[in-house]
């Protein structure tokens, strides 16, 4: 049985060498077949951070995600008592879902986490830990390698120490309060980051979203989406992390290089997971924190890790053109790399922003015009180009695959660039 002698190779070399070891002591104390199976699994813990989840622990998602997989299998048990409150219904559904994409990954897993509860439960924690430190690993790794990547923002360069970033500095805080203040924060940059100093929720929570998402020349305040995760700083972050820091200074690119990120873990097209990863990676960069925490202040990043991939699942769903383009833009400017002028222009508008505004309704409203629209004209809306589908935190992968999978063609779109005022 496959699945028993991968868990028996995997449990001699955690036994020789444990949880946590350098690749010297793997390749003198444990044999080929061990070491293999062992770093297959690790591998498992180098793309979560980038295709499952960024926030939540690898044990969640694994030990949870099975008991919730088993629980699935089970007929459904019909008692008198209470439902479980909404909070923890949905969070079940993204355990369960990540669970399923790491498993799709890794279609034996499933069954290696059946041997090891029936040999050893305390040996599958050892597994779990391995994986968890490769997924902090590979996080940590990519956050040293952005720290001093400012540029990318069109930031100075000076900023070098965390601590003075984030609301501390003129330049990072422009970046990082809400797009819909934006223009507010223009007029009296010191009084509004003196409230996000204090603590004020109006700039700090992640229900709006923050200008460095945005290419403010596309921007309009009554439509969210204009420009929305256009910035060429989130694209030359992918671009850093799975092709590699000297493929942001290149504007064409026709194969990826053999030992980057993006062929190592088999990832050939981008999706929302991706897309939530550099967003959030690019916060930390802005930010003066110098620890990888859930909250900044009152802002919570995996709940906006959860909004910006929930954005990207009901778009793909909704076969939603705005999406499925944007992600067709950014398949071709990460792995083609066209265009990578970067233009420090901003908004013309001076007009106060509304603080009752909602941009999630405001942008299910223009999808659904924009479905009424094709609908009228007699034309079948965009529909999702391979399989792409998210669920309640991001895509749904491809099942049985090793690609993050969402987009089959690739074609070059608008670019622009947003930068702080000067």
């Amino acid at each position: 049985m496959a699945a028993k002698r991968t868990h028996d190779l995997i449990n001699e070399a955690l036994k020789h060498i444990g949880p946590r070891t350098s690749k010297k002591q793997r390749m003198s104390r444990v044999s080929n077949e061990a070491r293999i199976a062992l770093e297959n699994i690790e591998d498992q813990g180098k793309v979560i951070p980038q295709l499952v989840d960024v926030y939540r622990h690898p044990r969640e998602l694994l030990c949870q995600g099975y008991e919730l997989h088993l629980a699935e299998q089970e007929p459904r048990v019909v008692t008198s008592g209470a439902q479980l409150a909404i909070e923890v219904v949905t969070e079940n559904k993204l355990l369960l879902y990540s669970y399923k994409k790491i498993i799709s990954r890794l279609p034996l897993l499933p069954e290696i986490i059946l041997e090891f509860r029936n040999a050893d439960w305390d040996k599958w924690q050892d597994m779990v830990g391995l994986i968890a430190h490769a997924t902090s690993q590979t996080r940590s790794n990519d956050s040293s390698g952005l720290r001093d990547k400012l540029e990318y923002f069109i930031v100075p360069r000076e900023l070098n120490m965390k601590v003075a970033r984030g609301w501390n500095h003129q330049w990072t805080a422009e970046l990082l309060c809400p797009q819909r203040y934006r223009n507010k924060f223009l007029k009296d940059p010191c009084a509004l980051m003196l409230k996000a100093q204090k603590g004020s929720g109006k700039m700090q929570h992640h229900t709006d979203w923050p200008a460095f998402l945005y290419d403010a020349t596309e921007y309009d305040k009554t439509n969210p989406e204009s420009g929305l995760f256009k910035n060429r700083a989130l694209v030359l972050i992918l671009r850093h992390i799975l092709v590699g820091p000297s493929a942001v200074k290149s504007n064409t690119r026709s194969t990826l290089p053999r030992r980057c990120n993006a062929s190592i873990l088999g990832i050939s097209d981008i999706n929302g997971h991706l897309i939530a990863y550099a967003a959030c990676q690019a916060r930390f960069m802005l930010n003066a924190q110098t620890d990888w925490t859930r909250m900044d202040g009152k802002f919570d990043s995996s709940a906006f890790y959860d909004r910006i991939t929930h954005y990207f699942k009901t778009g793909v769903e909704q076969g939603d053109a705005n999406v499925n383009e944007l992600l067709k833009w950014y398949q071709s400017e990460v792995f083609s790399g066209s265009g990578l002028s970067q233009e420090d222009e901003d908004s013309d508008s001076d007009d106060d922003e509304s603080d009752d505004e909602d941009e999630d309704a405001l942008i299910q409203r223009q999808r659904e015009l924009r479905q009424s629209r094709g609908t009228n004209t007699g034309e079948a809306p965009t529909g999702a180009t391979g399989n792409t589908g998210e669920a309640a935190s991001g895509s749904t992968g491809n099942a049985g695959g090793t690609n993050a999978g969402t987009i089959d063609d690739t074609s070059a779109g608008s670019s622009g660039a947003t930068g702080p005022a000067t």
